[in-house]
């Protein structure tokens, strides 16, 4: 007599390995879209801390910290209720010339972010708040920006207290990557000027 599987023992066995590959490669699947997902975020990210950084950089060489968008930018004033628009002379400026300004604020037309639907980005200009340009990536969302400034009006000029006037950012927003779901984030620093010897 000859010993072997029998037809219904082979379609048993061939149905179980089906499933298993099937789950198999939905996980290979659902762990692949998950690492692409990550990597994008992550390049987003890079660019929110460099361009976080950049500001940073420029505003630790600045003088005359000016906060908020009204009276004459060109005077350093505080505000220490905060606001979403900050000027200062860039290092090595003339505080006469207004081109010499460098003026970060909130915007919060998509269009002007090169975003679509809501949006907001931070802006940039380095001509005293004409011609800005964003310096986050269209899946960067700023839903709230705000400068704090401390110590840059001239009665603190000769307070050793205050001899280095600091900004306090604040951001929150969101990273939105295709259909996926949004991943928030807040972030704060403060930045001390720091004036090179001359």
């Amino acid at each position: 007599m000859h010993k072997g599987f029998t037809l219904i023992e082979l379609m048993v066995s061939v149905t179980i390995f089906i499933i298993v590959m099937v789950i198999s490669l939905g996980s290979l699947l659902s762990i692949s879209a998950a690492e692409r997902k990550a990597e994008a975020l992550k390049t987003v990210m890079n660019n929110l801390s460099f361009g976080l950084e950049s500001m940073s950089r420029t505003i630790r060489t600045g003088v005359d910290y000016h906060c908020g968008s009204g009276g004459t930018i060109t005077e350093p004033l505080d505000c220490q209720n905060g606001d979403d628009y900050f000027a200062f002379e860039a290092v090595g400026g003339d505080s006469d010339e207004s081109n010499d300004q460098v003026v970060y604020w909130h915007e919060t037309d998509a269009g002007d972010c090169g975003q679509t639907g809501t949006g907001g980005c931070i802006m940039r200009s380095v001509e005293g708040g004409a011609n800005g340009a964003p310096i986050t990536a269209p899946e960067v969302v700023i839903s709230h920006l705000t400068f704090y400034v401390f110590g840059s009006e001239p009665e603190f000029n000769n307070d050793p207290v205050h001899a280095q006037p600091r900004v306090t950012i604040t951001l929150s927003g969101a990273v939105t990557l295709g259909t996926a779901i949004p991943t928030d984030f807040e972030l704060q620093t403060t930045v001390t000027q720091r004036l090179y010897d001359q």
